[in-house]
C-alpha cells in the first residue's frame, strides 16, 4: 500500500506543506497536542488545519472558550482569506466582499463540514457521547478538535495532574475507539514564555499529557520574548515529540491569496531561513 501511494500522504492533508511532509498527513486513532502559552496562535492553527479537512470529510471542533460568533467569524475569516477584524466592521474590499460572499453560500451548501459545539466545560464523557453521536448522524469524522484541556471539567481526584491524566487516557482510547484523529489543545506554562524554544517541560498539568500523545507541537511566536526578531508576524510550529524539525507559519495577512487559507500561509524552508538570516 506505500508503494502504490507513489510518495502521497498515508494521513489527511493538514494544508501545512512542510507539517504534512515531516508528518505524513494526520493519522487515524493519534492523539495529537498542540501546545502554547495565550496569544501563541493556538486555535488559529486548529481551524486552518479543520477549515482544510472539512472539504472533503465532517470536523468537529469543540471550543470550550468562544462563541458561536467568533467560532464563525474566524472560519469565515480564514476561508475567505481576510482580516477577522475587518470582517466584524464591514470594512472590507469589493475582492473581500466577494470572496466572504462564496464563502458563506459554500457553508449554506454543506461545502465545508465543519460541526461545532460551544458548550463550556465539557467532562470527557460528555465529549465520548458527542462526538460518536456525530459519527452515527455524518458518518466518519476526519478530525475532532478540542479547544482546550484546560476548559474541561476534570473528575474529582488526590491531584489535579491524576485528573488530566485520566482526561488525556479516555481521548486517546476514543481516538482509537472511533479510528478520528484528536487534536488536543493545552497551554503552555510561563516557563514558556522566557524559552527560546518550548520544550517538553513546559507542558503545563501532567505528565500523561506526554505520555498519552502521539505527537506534540508547540505553537511558539519568538517575538513575544524578542520585540526584535525578523520572525514578527510569525507562528513557528515546533514538534517535542516528533523528531524531524520544525515547520513555520507566516501571518501576513491577505498578501498571499494563492495559498489555501488566504491569511496564513505555510512558509518554505526558503522564506524561512531567508527571515532566519535577516
Amino acid at each position: 500500500e506505500a508503494y502504490q501511494r507513489d510518495g502521497k500522504l498515508a494521513g489527511l492533508a493538514t494544508m501545512l506543506d512542510d507539517l504534512d511532509q515531516k508528518l505524513g498527513g494526520l493519522y487515524p486513532s493519534d492523539l495529537l497536542i498542540l501546545a502554547g502559552r495565550p496569544s501563541m496562535g493556538k486555535t488559529l492553527v486548529a481551524q486552518m488545519i479543520n477549515s482544510y479537512i472539512s472539504r472533503t470529510l465532517p470536523t468537529q471542533f469543540f471550543t470550550m472558550e468562544m462563541s458561536s460568533n467568533e467560532v464563525m467569524d474566524r472560519y469565515v475569516g480564514i476561508l475567505a482569506g481576510v482580516e477577522v477584524n475587518n470582517l466584524k466592521m464591514g470594512a472590507l474590499t469589493d475582492t473581500e466582499w466577494a470572496r466572504t460572499h462564496d464563502v458563506i453560500h459554500a457553508m449554506k451548501e454543506d461545502r465545508y463540514k465543519i460541526y461545532y459545539d460551544e458548550t463550556p466545560a465539557l467532562a470527557l464523557a460528555q465529549i465520548r457521547q458527542r462526538v460518536k453521536a456525530t459519527i452515527k448522524k455524518v458518518g466518519q469524522i476526519g478530525l475532532v478538535t478540542i479547544d482546550y484541556l484546560g476548559l474541561m471539567e476534570k473528575e474529582r481526584s488526590e491531584r489535579d495532574d491524576l485528573a488530566i491524566g485520566k482526561i488525556t487516557r479516555g481521548l486517546k482510547q476514543l481516538a482509537k475507539e472511533t479510528n478520528t484523529p484528536i487534536l488536543l489543545l493545552t497551554q503552555a506554562n510561563r516557563g514558556a514564555d522566557t524559552a527560546i524554544r518550548p520544550t517538553m517541560s513546559n507542558l503545563a498539568g501532567s505528565s500523561a499529557i506526554e505520555s498519552d500523545a502521539d505527537l506534540v507541537l508547540f505553537a511558539h511566536r519568538d517575538e513575544v520574548a524578542n520585540p526584535e526578531t525578523a520572525f514578527k508576524g510569525v507562528i513557528e510550529l515546533i514538534p517535542a515529540k516528533f523528531r524531524h524539525g520544525t515547520c513555520n507559519l507566516t501571518s501576513y495577512i491577505g498578501r498571499r491569496q494563492d495559498k489555501m487559507g488566504g491569511n496564513f500561509y505555510s512558509l518554505t524552508t526558503e522564506e524561512a531561513a531567508e527571515l532566519d538570516n535577516q
